[in-house]
C-alpha cells in the first residue's frame, strides 16, 4: 500500500507558502515603522502621549513576529523512511511503515479568516503520533498522488 515513492529525491522539505511568509514579514515591518514613528514623535514632544498609541505598535509587532516565525520555522520533511512535521514548539516523526491511512477534513478557522483543509496521516502504531497537517504547504503532485493512494479512513468510518 505504501510502495509509491514520494519523489526520486531521497529527502524533500516543504515550507509554508511564500505568501504566508511574506505577510508575516510585511506586518512586522509595518509594526516596527509604527513603533518607531510613534516613539520618535513622543520623545521629540510633537505628539501627546496616548497609551493606545504606544501599546498598539508593540502588540502588532509581537503578533506579526510570531506569525512570521511560525511561517518560516514550520516545515514538513519527507524521506524514504519517515515523515517529520516541525513547528515552533513541536517536532513529530512518523515512519512511513507506521502509516495506517489518511483522512481529510475542513478545519473551521472563524469568521476572520478562511477555512483550511487538514491532511491527516493516521498512525497504526501507538508509539508514533498521527500527523495533522494544514494544507498551507507547497505540496507537489507526486506527494498529493501518494497521499491520495493511501487508504482513506474517512470513508471507512
Amino acid at each position: 500500500m505504501n510502495s509509491i515513492k514520494v519523489t526520486a529525491c531521497p529527502t524533500r522539505i516543504d515550507r509554508m507558502r511564500s505568501s504566508l511568509r511574506s505577510v508575516g514579514i510585511i506586518f512586522t515591518t509595518v509594526g516596527l515603522l509604527l513603533w518607531g514613528a510613534t516613539w520618535t514623535q513622543t520623545i521629540r514632544g510633537t505628539r501627546e502621549v496616548n497609551m493606545l498609541d504606544l501599546v498598539f505598535p508593540v502588540l502588532l509587532t509581537a503578533v506579526s513576529l510570531i506569525f512570521a516565525l511560525r511561517a518560516h520555522r514550520t516545515g514538513f520533511r519527507i524521506s524514504e523512511t519517515e515523515i517529520e512535521l516541525q513547528t515552533i514548539l513541536h517536532h513529530w516523526v512518523l515512519p512511513i511503515d507506521a502509516i495506517r491511512g489518511r483522512r481529510i477534513y475542513l478545519g473551521w478557522s472563524g469568521a476572520a479568516s478562511s477555512d483550511v483543509w487538514h491532511l491527516v496521516l493516521e498512525s497504526g502504531d501507538p508509539r508514533y503520533p498521527s500527523l495533522d497537517i494544514e494544507d498551507l504547504y507547497n505540496f507537489d503532485e507526486p506527494f498529493r498522488d501518494w497521499f491520495h493512494y493511501l487508504r482513506d479512513l474517512g470513508e471507512a468510518a
